[in-house]
Formats: structure tokens, sequence, C-alpha cells
């Protein structure tokens, strides 16, 4: 097991006569099949400059698949400028956990496990909600402003079937697994890379972007119909229209 510190990376020994010892880090290669885990003061800027410092091998590991294609030095352009973000409070931390998906759809069961990356936001809330919540916020700043968020890693594994609601069960998401999972190295690197490359290069991102705020500007302006996965029929996968609060509000005032 190695364990990445602030200032540090340290090898642990599993093996009761083994020899804990430092690791350089422009080493930590050769520890991608070992568990990982991080020091609570670790933040995103520490890990993604050990990522740079072993870009070469990265690039050959993680390049084809992970990166779809791209290497990691289209990101250090943007990497090296300087935080603009304009909402600081938007995320509490960034957290690598393990992302599932179940699909059974007429019988045919698959279940995937991968790992990924997100931001936390504690206590959050809204106009239209009562009680605040810890909210999932997707990886889509530029990355330079990710640099000084603490870093966490989530074993926790839950698989819920959200596609299949039991009617017995008061249409809750009923659960299928749930249990802890070592996240290795490897499994780490690839959830950090594989989020921040989803959309390709920063600049491909943007446009991706762009669009999708205009897509909000529309629904906060009362203008976009709402649909959410019908879950009330269990014969195909559809969709029905749902209220926009936004414009429930636009016509009450």
């Amino acid at each position: 097991m190695i364990r990445i510190t602030k200032n540090s990376i340290i090898y642990h020994a599993l093996h009761p006569d083994g020899e804990n010892r430092f690791i350089a880090d422009d080493d930590i290669a050769t520890c991608l099949s070992d568990e990982v885990r991080i020091g609570k003061n670790v933040t995103f800027e520490r890990i993604f400059d050990l990522i740079i410092t072993n870009k070469e091998i990265f690039n050959i590991i993680f390049a084809q698949g992970t990166l779809g294609n791209y290497k990691i030095d289209v990101y250090l352009d943007e990497y090296n400028q300087d935080d603009n973000d304009d909402d600081p409070d938007s995320i509490t931390y960034l957290e690598v956990y393990w992302g599932t998906d179940y699909w059974n759809f007429d019988g045919e069961k698959e279940v995937s496990l991968y790992p990924s990356f997100h931001g936390i936001r504690k206590g959050y809330t809204d106009e239209f909600q009562k009680e605040p919540c810890d909210m999932n916020i997707g990886i889509c700043n530029q990355i330079q402003n990710l640099k000084k968020y603490k870093m966490t890693i989530n074993n926790y594994v839950v698989y819920n079937d959200y596609i299949k609601k039991e009617k017995d069960l008061n249409k809750k998401y009923p659960l299928l697994m749930e249990g802890e999972k070592t996240m290795t190295l490897f499994d780490f690197i690839r959830g950090i890379l594989f989020e921040i490359s989803f959309y390709g290069a920063p600049s491909q991102r943007d446009k991706f972007f762009d669009g999708l705020n205009k897509q909000v500007e529309e629904i906060e302006s009362g203008e976009a119909k709402l649909y959410e996965l019908d879950m009330d029929d269990d014969s195909e996968l559809k969709f029905k229209e749902v209220p926009n609060p936004y414009k429930k509000k636009k016509d009450e005032e």
C-alpha cells in the first residue's frame, strides 16, 4: 500500500517482515497495482503535479483508452494558468469514487464498476429545496480551478436498480449490493484522467459547455420543457414531461 501525502509518497509493506520506504515522485508508476491512500491535506494540485512528473509513461498507459487518444500534454497550458473560478464555494472537496451501472432490460443484466471523479458540495440548497443536501458536482471546471481543492478517496460501492422499481417497495430503488472495494493507484489515476478528458480537449469541452449553459438559461427562464425517466412503466425505457419550477414561479409572479 502507498500513501500520498503533501510532501512525500510512502510505501507501506504488507508483509510483517517488509520494510516501509519512501517512493520518489517520478517513480510512482512502479506502484500502479498497489492500494493507494492519500493524506488529509493533499490537494488536486499535488496529485496532478505527480501526473505531470510521470506523464511520459502515463501517456503510454492511459492515452489510448482513458484519455481518448489525447495526451496529458493538451491540458498543461490550461493547468498552468491562474485560477479564475468565479464561484469558489461551488465545491467543498474532490473525490475519486467507484461509479456503478446496473441495467436490466428484458432479463439481460449487466453490472459495471469503474473509478470516477467528481466534486462534493456540502450542504447545498436552493430556492426549491426544503433541506440542504450533499451534491455531486461534475468536474467541468477549467483544470487550473481545481488546484486548491482537497482530494479524498471513497472505497464504498453501492448498486441500486435504477431502471426497474418494485411497486411493493413504495417505488424506492431496490438495493442490490453494497460493500468496500480497494482502489489501486492505477484506478485512482484512471478515474481522474478519464473525467477531465470526458469531453475531449479543453477547446472541445468549452464548446460543449457553452451549449449546456445555453440550455440552463432556457430552463431558468421557464422556456425549456423538462423530462424525467418514467419509472411507472416497466415495459420500456421512456421519458415523461415534468413541471419546470422556474416557469411555475414566473407564472405566479
